[in-house]
């Protein structure tokens, strides 16, 4: 994260001006971020891309009170790709959905259901747009 962070070429995003703020306190999230041994995973760099919004989504993860949940962890994993269904929830329009709610439950375990919906052959289909 730091060597990302420091790159000359790295512009000011949002994810990065949320990170600076004096008044942003050390949370999970970011706790997680800075460990020296957390690679850049494609979610980090979805969420380190210039023209990425703060989102509702990124403002929940972002929250101090906000614990390393399952669905995080599989969200920071290496191997996990940017997949509809992540796409979906990183959209700046998309809410806190009961849902969502659920999935960053830290009781919320991964489940067959957030499995197939984590899936990057999964399409966002009239199911998945509705809840």
């Amino acid at each position: 994260m730091l060597q990302l962070l420091c790159d000359p070429d790295y512009p000011i995003t949002p994810m990065l001006q949320l990170l600076c703020d004096p008044d942003y306190p050390i949370t999970p999230m970011l706790q997680l971020l800075c460990d020296p041994d957390y690679p850049i995973t494609p979610m980090l760099q979805l969420l380190c891309d210039p023209d990425y919004p703060i989102t509702p989504m990124l403002q929940l993860l972002c929250d101090p009170d906000y614990p390393i949940t399952p669905i995080l962890q599989l969200l920071c994993d290496l191997d996990y790709p940017i997949t509809p269904m992540l796409q979906l929830l990183c959209d700046p329009d998309y809410p806190i959905t009961p849902m969502l709610q659920l999935l960053c439950d830290p009781d919320y375990p991964i489940t067959p259901m957030l499995q197939l919906l984590c899936d990057p052959d999964y399409p966002i289909t009239h199911a998945a747009a509705v809840v």
